[in-house]
């Protein structure tokens, strides 16, 4: 039930089903982010949500020495949480903003909100986590003719787009 797997799975689906995130993207490993959430999902109108999924206290307690939890201000998700199992994690154990999801039987069940912050260079650390993202399921970056903008696009359909 508390394994890291379980839990990331659990956030993904809460992320999408309860939070109803179009996307969510799980365990990245992309070189190019600086931060590395278990679970990140980014509603329609481009509200981020993290997920930190811990196991234990001292994987709790080495999460604080991530540089991107000592810059907030540069870190992913306006919505902050740590999903735990249930007694793992206490309110004054959090960093300030934080919420608390707990894992009891088959749902998640919210013990401390997390607070909704504007974080000036959000959307900066979380642009190449995005383009990763995409480039891993074979998307791709293009120019279409006549189009002025870069399009992030499935490759059959920049072929497409070029003729």
């Amino acid at each position: 039930m508390g394994d890291h797997a379980t839990l990331v799975k659990r956030a993904a689906r809460w992320l999408s089903s309860t939070r109803r995130c179009g996307l969510v993207v799980i365990e990245p490993q992309s070189w190019s982010c600086n931060e590395w959430p278990d679970a990140i999902g980014w509603m329609p109108s481009g509200h981020s949500i993290l997920i930190e999924c811990k196991v234990s206290r001292s994987d709790f307690h080495a999460d604080k020495r991530k540089c991107s939890r000592r810059a907030e201000r540069e870190s992913m998700g306006r919505e902050r949480w740590y999903l735990a199992p249930p007694g793992l994690l206490r309110e004054n154990d959090l960093p300030p903003g934080y919420g608390l999801l707990e894992l009891s039987g088959a749902r998640l069940v919210r013990k401390v909100e997390a607070a909704v912050a504007e974080r000036p260079g959000r959307q900066a650390a979380e642009l190449p986590l995005l383009v990763w993202a995409a480039r891993k399921n074979g998307w791709q970056l293009a120019k279409p003719n006549g189009v002025r903008a870069v399009c992030l696009l499935p490759a059959e359909k920049a072929e497409v787009l070029d003729a």
